[in-house]
């Protein structure tokens, strides 16, 4: 199970920014990593790469462009290595995602998560809770909204619960 970081520790966060599956309908559910600087940036947050398939470009651009650090598990596939996927998720303290199985992963093993989502059939009309899992908090933008502008909200979402724990 995992435990959270001492009051002087920094926060390890899980992020994941988008499907290995990528369409223009599917596209409108993911984000890029640029758009994640305020979490990347944050003197609070260590961030742990969740993110599985071919991302070690957009890491090395994004690292380079923020003066940001993000923690890969050098020879762990994120995709295939279930049991080395949900191990790295279970020591994370908070996870922050788009509509990928990482949201799934974290909800299984309770791990709070914050999702970036779209308004959808999936929240039964109350975009306010999560239905699947429990320690998940949505973060819904409606449809002709940009997901990615959901990121600022899922930032002070994070920094209230690190606040809550203190």
């Amino acid at each position: 199970m995992h435990q959270l970081a001492s009051k002087n520790e920094k926060i390890k966060v899980g992020i994941c920014w988008r499907s290995g599956f990528l369409h223009s309908t599917r596209n409108m559910h993911m984000t890029h990593l640029t758009d994640w600087k305020p979490i990347l940036t944050d003197p609070k947050i260590s961030v742990v790469n969740l993110q599985y398939g071919e991302c070690e470009a957009e890491i090395s651009e994004v690292e380079k462009l923020y003066e940001c650090e993000i923690i890969t598990i050098p020879n762990l596939d994120l995709k295939n290595d279930l049991e080395g996927t949900f191990s790295l998720t279970s020591t994370m303290d908070y996870v922050i995602t788009v509509g990928t199985a990482v949201l799934d992963i974290a909800g299984a093993l309770n791990i709070p998560t914050i999702a970036l989502l779209r308004d959808d059939w999936i929240f039964f009309g109350d975009t306010s809770k999560y239905p699947w899992y429990s320690s998940v908090t949505p973060c819904v933008s409606k449809l002709d909204e940009i997901l990615a502008n959901q990121l600022v909200v899922a930032h002070k979402i994070l920094n209230q619960k690190i606040q809550n724990r203190l």
